[in-house]
């Protein structure tokens, strides 16, 4: 069992200059089995509920990605999430009118930090991380 520790309600990192925090959820300072983080698919119900539905369905926030990429190793990694690269949705960030959220990416060597657009639906590919 790998095992990380997380504060969930610390301020994420911007990754772009122009980015700022519109959402961010999750509360204390957590401790995660990587083993249980899993993948939700299916139809995201935009609107008021939102941060409330994130909620109910544990979705992760992109302290979690940050600390997933900064382990010393990263075999911690399951093999199967390289085909899935999971998207930290319970933080949104926003930047000229348009709303992206961070993903894990593997580049065939490494894994990366990335992000998606949310005008973009949700595929297959690229699930919500969630806690199960």
């Amino acid at each position: 069992m790998s095992v990380i520790r997380v504060d969930l309600e610390a301020t994420p990192k911007i990754p772009f200059g122009d980015w700022e925090v519109v959402h961010h959820g999750g509360t204390g300072k957590v401790d995660l089995e990587i083993e249980r983080i899993g993948f939700w698919t299916g139809e995201i119900p935009w609107g008021p509920g939102l941060p409330e539905w994130l909620m109910s369905i544990s979705a992760l926030n992109a302290n979690v990605l940050d600390k997933l990429l900064a382990l010393p190793s990263h075999h911690f990694l399951p093999r199967e999430w390289r085909e899935h690269c999971p998207c930290f949705v319970n933080t949104v960030y926003g930047s000229f009118g348009k709303f992206f959220v961070r993903c894990l990416s593997f580049s065939g060597q490494n894994w990366t930090g990335g992000f998606r657009s949310l005008d973009n639906d949700f595929r297959v590919s690229r699930p919500i991380a969630i806690y199960q």
